[in-house]
């Protein structure tokens, strides 16, 4: 019985300087948020009406701006966004983890267009084998490429990202295109 009134105590105890620790910081935190609003109730009685008139309409000119232009600071299109400095860091670190022994890669934009390019180094002595073989690889990522266009349809402002691979022969020659809308 001893140790369970030492136990109930203990808890109480230590719920009590909970309660307390809880009250001291939500105090200070209302001492603090007083302050602010004393310091923001002065600054504004030492404005005169033209400081506060030509306060509101500059938040009323800026306001509109942004409810007009909800896409602020995106790009408009695929070629714009991939400009940017740090998508273009990206794009080349992507690029140069799926260089191989076989082929090379490039990325471009066309406008709303992103085009991946696979570029054969060496000619093929069958390009009709390789297409065969592009297109059976390609139906088991269409899942990707599909996902990706919403992605990147979210990071511009215009409508219609597409998604273009294409297989050239190490002439330049096309092997195998696919687009995704």
């Amino acid at each position: 019985m001893k140790n369970t009134l030492i136990k109930v105590l203990s808890l109480t105890l230590i719920t009590l300087l909970m309660l307390f620790s809880f009250t001291g910081c939500f105090a200070a935190r209302l001492l603090e948020e007083k302050e602010e609003a004393d310091e923001l109730t002065s600054a504004l009685n030492d404005m005169d009406i033209d400081d506060i008139e030509g306060a509101q309409d500059t938040l009323a000119s800026v306001e509109s701006y942004y409810n007009d232009k909800s896409d602020f600071g995106k790009p408009d299109n695929i070629e714009e966004y991939i400009e940017q400095p740090s998508v273009s860091s990206q794009l080349n670190s992507q690029i140069s983890s799926m260089q191989t022994a076989q082929y090379g890669v490039t990325i471009e934009a066309d406008d709303n267009e992103l085009i991946y390019v696979f570029k054969y180094k060496n000619a093929l002595a069958d390009k009709n084998a390789a297409r065969n073989a592009i297109e059976q690889g390609m139906s088991s990522v269409d899942s990707y490429y599909t996902s990706m266009i919403g992605t990147l349809q979210a990071m511009v402002t215009e409508p219609g990202v597409s998604i273009t691979i294409k297989y050239l022969d190490a002439d330049g020659s096309l092997i195998y295109s696919k687009t995704y809308r």
